[in-house]
């Protein structure tokens, strides 16, 4: 696609999508992650697969405490 990306999410609408955020935003929802550091792709990809992550797993290059 000459270098173009299109992403996507099924989740709803644009208006419904920015309908979302401004709710989290205003009422101070925020999502629970596990955070790992990107050494420890491998890692985290084998505990996705094995269905033992509660939370959305993100991989940085800096593990905070919170």
């Amino acid at each position: 696609m000459n270098g173009h990306t299109l992403t996507g999410h099924l989740t709803g609408s644009p208006r419904e999508t920015e309908e979302a955020m401004a709710f989290a935003v205003t009422t101070g929802v925020r999502p629970v992650i596990e955070r790992m550091p990107l050494e420890q792709a491998g890692e985290a990809v084998t505990r996705l697969r094995s269905g033992a992550p509660r939370f959305r797993i993100v991989l940085g290059t800096a593990v905070s405490g919170g």
